[in-house]
């Protein structure tokens, strides 16, 4: 017998699919494209690198090191940033290192979960004449390509840890560079070395810096097992530190994980030298940087470019950048001292000294005029094109003349004097950077006297022009506009409220007049009082003075 269809039961037309049958089925199809997608990106997922174990090397020297890295395949190819580096696989990878026991547990498993490496052998190529510092590399495959890794160079001899030796590993004198790998749980390494002559030791630690994600504790004891030195990296930003030793004192150093973390990628150097920490040396002492070998006219080069950032860039700028107040340290940067006087510039007077700079970089004279104009530097009744043909009798001789006759600090100071003669007023912030900018020129010029100072300011004038006047910053202006906008929109009701109270009140003290509160008319009347009874005084001093001469007169 068949059964009667009920009321809630559905028949489909003859010919056509459910629609249930149907949205089942595309509900399937993107559930299972949702799924399978992450699976198949998981499996193209482009390389990264683990560490670099030893951790560099030192100028002029080849050495064997390891990789270890994160997806890498057969078709990756290393590309140091430096083109004076080589670093090339030599052979064939690991198995995937799983951590050796012991193992953490609870949130300090959670905070230190660090995925499993595969290591490559390959040799790193240093250049004799690459400076100290840190250097990065990438790897790259048909997946992509990966996020630097870091690699440090040092002046010193390496010593590189034997991960099987047991107790404290003995150093050769100092100065030296550890090479450490803290390779599991609970390791610590321990390092001795002997003090020959008296004086500071200082201690270098590079982890960190190489991506490392080793939070370092050092601990230095001398041959008595009293503690000397004790110090951890709690910030994850490396530390130098130093301490006084003694001549002919042994000294022991351990070193481990704040939280006792470890695993291959938990790499460290440790430079040990006699001496202060990063000695540097003033920019006065051209004898010195000469004997340590820095680039001089690289350093000048430096000077203008890291001035001009500050002030066109930042608007905040180090006003007294005389040479007592530089330093070169060792790894070759600039260090500024004595932050006592500081000049500011606005975005108006940025904009104004970027494009006069420009316009006299590519000789656009007119245009140097029109941004006096714009600034509202310049009074309107005078001419642009008068103006322009004074800005081009500066600027033009200019580019008649070698590199090293170029002085942009007396190219403003000229042009000062000419703005002076259409009414420009003096404008502190200006006379400041151009005072800053002679000193920084001259210091410059001593470091290298055939500077060329346009195509060293070229690209960062010419950088912050294209980022701040070209389409992106007119997208940015406008983004700000807009945002003034908003807000004065935001503000619109409660004004128009403002005004409407303030015209009522108008109207009403026209018809009815001011309305004065208890308090005003109450300060009123004792002001008035006090005036009235100073008057009556003045009238009792005057009737008795009158009284007195006619008593005087009828005697």
């Amino acid at each position: 017998m068949a059964a009667t269809p009920g009321p809630c039961d559905r028949l489909a037309p003859t010919g056509r699919p459910r629609v249930g049958v149907a949205f089942c089925f595309v509900a399937r199809l993107i559930t299972a494209i949702l799924f399978l997608a992450p699976l198949a990106a998981f499996g193209e997922l482009p390389p990264e690198i683990g560490y670099v174990f030893p951790a560099g090397g030192r100028a002029g020297e080849t050495r064997d090191v390891v990789l270890g890295g994160y997806d890498w395949t057969p078709d990756i190819e290393i590309l140091p940033h430096d083109p004076g580096v080589a670093l090339l696989v030599t052979g064939a990878p690991t198995r995937v290192l799983i951590p050796e026991p012991p193992h953490l547990f609870g949130y300090k498993a959670r905070a230190n979960d660090r995925p499993c490496p595969r290591e490559f052998p390959a040799r790193l190529t240093l250049p004799a004449d690459l400076p100290p510092g840190l250097y990065r590399f990438q790897v790259a495959s048909a997946n992509g390509a990966s996020p630097p890794g870091v690699f440090h160079l040092s002046r010193y001899e390496s010593f590189v840890e034997d991960p099987d030796h047991d107790g404290p590993q003995i150093l050769p004198a100092l100065p030296v560079v550890i090479d450490g790998q803290i390779g599991r749980t609970a390791e610590i390494d321990r390092y001795r070395f002997t003090v020959i002559e008296s004086g500071p030791v200082s201690i270098e630690l590079v982890a960190r810096r190489l991506l490392s994600p080793l939070h370092a504790l050092i601990k230095v004891t001398d041959s008595h097992g009293s503690v000397v030195l004790d110090v951890a990296d709690t910030a994850g930003r490396d530390f130098s530190i130093s301490f006084l030793g003694k001549e002919g004192e042994t000294y022991d150093l351990a070193i481990h994980d704040i939280d006792y973390a470890g695993d291959r990628s938990s790499v460290y150097r440790i430079e040990l030298a006699t001496g202060p920490i990063d000695p540097t040396i003033p920019l006065s002492d051209i004898p010195a940087l000469e004997k340590a070998g820095h680039d001089l006219p690289a350093l000048g080069r430096t000077v203008i470019q890291s001035f001009l950032r500050h002030a066109v860039r930042d608007g905040f700028f180090h006003a007294d950048m005389h040479p007592g107040n530089l330093f070169v340290d060792r790894e070759g940067r600039l260090c500024a001292v004595d932050f006592g006087i500081m000049g500011r510039l606005g975005l108006k007077e940025r904009r104004f000294l970027a494009e006069i700079l420009y316009g006299f970089i590519t000789r656009d004279y007119r245009r140097v005029a029109e941004v006096h104009f714009e600034a509202g530097y310049v009074p309107e009744h005078h001419a642009v094109e008068d103006f322009a043909q004074a800005v081009r009798a500066i600027g033009e001789p200019i580019h008649s003349r070698r590199a090293d006759q170029i002085s942009m600090a007396k190219l403003l100071t000229l042009l000062f004097e000419i703005t002076a003669l259409f009414d420009m007023r003096t404008r502190p912030e200006l006379v400041m950077l151009q005072k800053t900018m002679v000193v920084v020129e001259g210091v410059a010029r001593r470091l290298d006297p055939r500077l060329n100072l346009w195509s060293t300011a070229d690209p960062v004038v010419r950088g912050w022009i294209e980022e701040n006047l070209g389409p992106i910053g007119k997208l940015s202006d406008a983004g700000r506009s807009l945002s003034q906008l908003g807000r004065a929109a935001i503000a619109l009701p409660e004004m128009l409220d403002r005004a409407e109270r303030l015209t009522r009140k108008l109207e009403e003290a026209t018809k009815h007049g001011f309305e004065l509160s208890a308090t005003s008319v109450e300060a009123i009347g004792k002001a008035e009082a006090r005036r009235a009874r100073w008057g009556n005084a003045a009238l009792w001093a005057i009737a008795g003075l009158l009284l007195w001469f006619a008593v005087k007169l009828l005697d």
